[in-house]
């Protein structure tokens, strides 16, 4: 075996080293886009180099040490052992004084080409992949030797399945409870015990006394996720995904949870004072639907579209269909904005979609059968009366009914660029910022409004106006330019500026720095 110049060996493997570097380097690439991190691509472009460089030697030491091998007189040579027999089997190699045969007629800057045969071990890979694949087929497809993914999938919940059964029967075994079989009770220790729990870790969303800040009034009888016993335990064991509710199970036991769950059914009607308005839908107990939109009406039965619509709408248009601010318009009203309001119009909404909007086409995801029954479940809405009704959108759309509602002028009518209007202002940040700062500004998430320090802008007009479009980058304070338009933001710019100087109930200790 020839051994190659140190400098000639690196540029012939060179490919190889280049090869390497690239592929590192794109996992760098990768991390850094993650991580964000400028130090990230220099740290793993170093070590790439690095492993180049060592694999280099080692190959070319490997090299040597052969050819030192090879120099040995035939008498000293050590009998083959069983191993390196294999290896000459298994690569097959064709002898150094046979190389010239084979030598290939191209010459690449000094480097020459030998046409070997593929090495019997890639061969007997391919082989061995072939056997494999016939396996497979008969395995999964005739004879049943290895479950397809439909049936790992059922034998995976039937485990799923004994081993839920098997805890509760350890859980009842302990004192514990079926959850299935959950009902209210008013037993005064539990009550007490839920009063312990919700107070360190539910007052801060919705308030002492329940009456909500962040999170809803849980004193009302609305409901957003259903106001049973097995609702509300539900909702603190699994929360709310993209709220702030989050995942209770992990850091209370199933008593707990049980405990704060007839806590919250237990405050029911209590009325705390300052307490947020209602929201979601009205729900009452031993109802079979709390929507108001779910009564059967000419449409014929609507419990398919209740499904679909409580499935997939319900979390821009609320349950009741009243809309949800820089989301979904009302769909009670007699305006519609992106359709004329017949049944065909709204049926191709669903379907289509409405680009630049949240609304995407549903007609990859539904069927032609479940557009139909939502498109006549939201046209029962019409009439009805939403806990939380938004501002009307659009054009007033009028059948050929005579109905005195539609000869109403429209909400909106007037213009609601008008700086002055306050009240329009108010609207909008009570829906909007009165979670985060308290309907008075006095702030809780968000700073207090109502002093004149001020945080992530000067005080200005202009500079509340900025970070009202633009958010604040690292905090709750999000981006409104696009759930309001202009006229909405100079509105509640407005509405803020007028709560300075205000005394609220509450107020927050002042943030930033103190304009003048």
């Amino acid at each position: 075996m020839k051994i190659h110049n140190p400098f000639k060996f690196a540029r012939k493997n060179a490919y190889w080293a280049i090869t390497l570097v690239f592929i590192l380097t794109a996992l760098g690439s990768n991390a850094q886009a993650e991580e964000d991190t400028g130090i990230m691509m220099f740290v793993v472009s170093l070590v790439a180099i690095t492993a180049v460089l060592v694999l280099l030697v080692a190959i070319y030491a490997l090299q040597v040490i052969n050819k030192l091998e090879k120099d040995q007189p035939e008498g000293s040579r050590e009998e083959d052992s069983l191993w390196s027999r294999f290896l000459e089997i298994a690569n097959n190699r064709a002898p150094e004084d046979k190389e010239a045969d084979i030598m290939l007629d191209h010459n690449y800057d000094g480097i020459r080409e030998l046409d070997n045969h593929l090495p019997p071990w890639w061969k007997w890979l391919f082989y061995i992949t072939i056997i494999w694949g016939v396996v497979y087929l008969i395995g999964h497809h005739f004879t049943g030797w290895f479950p397809l993914q439909e049936e790992e999938y059922e034998i995976a919940m039937a485990e799923a399945n004994k081993e839920k059964e098997a805890n509760l029967a350890a859980n009842a075994e302990a004192g514990g409870f079926d959850e299935s079989t959950l009902e209210y009770t008013a037993d005064a220790a539990m009550i007490e015990a839920g009063k312990k729990t919700f107070g360190r870790n539910c007052t801060t969303c919705h308030g002492q006394g329940g009456g909500g800040i962040a999170g809803p009034n849980l004193t009302d009888d609305y409901w957003i996720h259903g106001g049973s016993i097995k609702d509300i335990f539900r909702v603190v064991k699994e929360g709310v995904p993209n709220t702030a509710m989050i995942q209770w199970s992990n850091q209370l036991s199933p008593t707990q949870i049980q405990e704060v769950s007839n806590y919250v059914m237990f405050i029911r009607g209590t009325n705390p004072e300052n307490a947020l308005k209602p929201q979601g839908t009205l729900y009452e107990e031993g109802a079979t639907s709390s929507s108001a939109g779910a009564t059967t009406s000419s449409a014929g039965d609507l419990s398919n579209g209740k499904t679909v619509y409580d499935t997939n709408c319900a979390a821009c248009h609320t349950l009741d269909g009243g809309g949800v601010m820089g989301l979904g318009p009302n769909l009670t009203d007699k305006y519609w904005k992106d359709s004329n309001g017949s049944r065909e119009g709204v049926y191709k909404t669903i379907a289509e979609g409405v680009t630049g909007s949240a609304m995407m086409s549903w007609k990859a995801l539904l069927d032609e059968t479940q557009i139909n029954d939502v498109t006549d479940y939201i046209l029962a809405f019409q009439g009805t009366t939403p806990a939380n009704p938004k501002e009307p959108e659009g054009e007033l759309y009028e059948t050929n009914e005579v109905n005195s509602v539609e000869e109403e002028a429209p909400a909106n009518e007037e213009p609601v660029a008008e700086a002055s209007n306050l009240e329009e202002g108010k609207s909008i940040y009570a829906n909007n910022c009165a979670a985060c700062h308290l309907a008075d500004g006095g702030g809780i998430v968000g700073p207090n409004l109502t002093d004149n320090y001020w945080k992530n802008s000067n005080g200005t007009k202009e500079g509340i106006k900025k970070t009202i479009i633009e958010g604040v980058a690292g905090t709750s304070m999000m981006a409104w330019s696009a759930a309001l338009n202009e006229a909405q933001i100079e509105a509640v710019t407005n509405f803020i500026l007028s709560l300075k100087g205000t005394t609220p109930a509450a107020p927050k200790a002042p943030e930033g720095d103190l304009y003048e």
